[in-house]
């Protein structure tokens, strides 16, 4: 299949059209067997309204390795439980994507369920959780009362105008209620995020006993960190939050960036693309099939 070229990328960036038939909103967990031994999990969202990023599980003759614990310790730990009844062989390795807290908040469930897993992620990926998480987990027990006082003001921290976009995410978050933000906040009460024990720069090869992953670094884009797993074999890519639906997320990424990196991964041989949001139902929609890139 020919390259997509920059203009077409930038168009699917950008575009405020919905491009496919999802979103990144989701009432029901779901579960979508990709190939023999290769599922990828959609969580429901959180009470608090937070999109939960999908969680890839993929099972090899040894070992099991599994690609982002999603934002609720407790839909870490319903993984887990789908996970056992897939197979008895441990959860080796954890990759997350990238630092943010959707995909990575429930490492420390995987790290009590498996004692020996071995949290891996890209080297900055891995600086930014260090650096990042703890803050976030911290403030999160006042975020309604800042949240209301942005909505009054009409602006955010630093003083700068909300835009009606950012108005309208607000409002669906106080929405949702004290009570909701206070079952979260007790999921994150005393939570220690687990920091990667393995860090890498390019590329990590993983063999999970007749089943090789590849876990490559192509570039910026929806972080300074963004990987992506690769199964050569089945011709899966695991992009994480490089796509989602129904455009990637731009606020605190590199747009330019982003196009050269999907180009790059672009040039991998795959047939099915699992996004980070959005369902992943084989052979349909652009999140999961290459011909329709």
């Amino acid at each position: 299949m020919a390259f997509l070229n920059a203009a077409l990328l930038l168009t699917l960036l950008l575009s405020p059209l919905r491009l496919l038939a999802d979103s990144a909103s989701s009432k029901h967990r779901m579960v979508t067997k990709l190939a023999e031994g290769v599922y990828e999990i959609r969580h429901q969202d959180a009470p608090d309204h937070f999109s939960q990023g999908n969680t890839a599980v993929i099972v090899g003759d040894t070992g099991v390795l599994v690609v982002d614990s999603c934002y609720l310790p407790s839909s870490a730990r319903e993984d887990i439980t789908q996970i056992r009844q897939w197979t008895n062989k441990p959860v080796g390795y954890l990759l997350n994507t990238h630092w943010h807290n959707d995909h990575i908040q429930g490492n420390a469930a995987y790290a009590e369920a498996f004692p020996g897993i071995t949290i891996v992620a890209q080297t900055e990926t891995a600086m930014l959780m260090a650096l990042r998480v703890g803050s976030y987990l911290s403030e999160y027990p006042h975020r309604m009362e800042r949240f209301q006082q942005e909505l009054e003001s009409g602006k955010d921290p630093s003083g700068r105008p909300l835009t009606e976009e950012e108005k309208e995410d607000l409002k669906n978050a106080v929405a949702g209620g004290r009570a909701a933000s206070e079952a979260v906040s007790a999921e994150f009460q005393g939570l220690k995020v687990k920091v990667p024990a393995i860090a890498f720069d390019h590329e990590l090869d993983l063999d999970l006993g007749n089943r090789e992953v590849q876990l490559k670094y192509l570039g910026r884009g929806n972080t300074v960190g963004d990987a992506v797993a690769y199964l050569p074999k089945q011709k899966i890519l695991i992009a994480g939050d490089l796509v989602d639906s129904p455009v990637p997320y731009l606020y605190g990424g590199f747009p330019m960036e982003q196009i050269a990196t999907l180009k790059r991964m672009d040039e991998l041989d795959f047939e099915t693309l699992v996004p980070a949001m959005a369902a992943c139902s084989k052979g349909k929609h652009l999140c999961n099939r290459r011909s329709s890139l």
